[in-house]
């Protein structure tokens, strides 16, 4: 089984980040491994209706079975990463597309979660507030964790990919590939709060893990120094603002435009007859 400190060593980058990083995994371990202990403990509880998990059905079945496409997406990734395929020119890009699948698989998990929030969120509001508020941190949060990890691997991938396929140098690749991840920020924070506000307003874990690997790209001894981590460390800068933004925005939100009002609500059994099958 290959180490992952040794497929970083063979596919080092301008912007391959330090080893120190890699504790996200278990961070990310730990947060998921809390988030199926809810769920499974779910399982047990009864509400007036009947068995929690089916009404209201705020995890529909389009959200496991998207976990199951991601698990398989995992165990193909892991595949290709004992067989040390990530670094074999020939299979860059079969490992670059797995990754980017298992960030997009990622993203829909959290769409259905979202799309649950929406249709039963004020329910779970007035009757159930700690169980909205366990699905927002332990599932919606850790998942945008787990999917945020997936896309930054996504870009080093392409870095990857860029520098040992393409004619293009490793310096303009590494400056191509930071400049993607910047747009891809900024566009996320301008769709987040006014466009996605009531579904993802309290996701806030995107920011920290960008933070991380940046923080551990311009630190990383192994990479050479360049004006590539001047550019790294301008990003981290900024998105370091952005996430103080962030949190600021959500809790002026929370305050003075709460998701939820004191309109009558439907019951979850009325509500789940109206939506689709795998919505519900």
């Amino acid at each position: 089984m290959q180490t992952t400190q040794y497929v970083l060593s063979k596919s080092t980058t301008h912007l391959t980040p330090d080893r120190w990083v890699l504790f996200l995994w278990d961070v990310l371990n730990v947060w998921l491994i809390g988030m199926f202990i809810y769920l499974i403990h779910n399982l047990r509880r009864r509400e007036a209706y009947t068995w929690m998990y089916t009404t209201p059905a705020v995890l529909p079945y389009g959200f496991y079975l998207s976990w199951i496409v991601n698990s398989i997406l995992n165990m193909a990734w892991l595949f290709l990463y004992d067989k040390d395929f990530c670094v074999c020119h020939r299979k860059m890009v079969p490992t670059l597309l797995i990754t980017a699948l298992q960030a997009i698989s990622n993203c829909v998990i959290i769409m259905f979660s979202c799309c649950g929030l929406v249709v039963y969120g004020a329910w779970l509001h007035k009757y159930h507030n700690n169980d909205l508020w366990l699905i927002r941190i332990l599932v919606q949060n850790g998942v945008a964790l787990y999917a945020t990890w997936w896309a930054v691997a996504t870009f080093l991938h392409l870095t990857v990919v860029l520098d040992h396929q393409t004619p293009i140098p490793k310096t303009d690749a590494a400056i191509m590939v930071l400049v993607l991840l910047q747009l891809g920020l900024i566009g996320w924070f301008v769709i987040e709060n006014w466009y996605l506000d009531k579904h993802v307003r309290y996701i806030l874990t995107v920011y920290p893990v960008v933070i991380l690997v940046l923080a551990a790209s311009v630190a990383n001894p192994a990479t050479p120094g360049t004006h590539i981590d001047i550019m790294s460390a301008v990003i981290l800068a900024i998105t370091s603002v952005i996430f103080i933004v962030r949190i600021i925005m959500v809790l002026w939100k929370h305050k003075n435009k709460p998701l939820y009002g004191e309109e009558e609500l439907r019951s979850p059994v009325d509500i789940a007859r109206t939506q689709k099958l795998i919505f519900m």
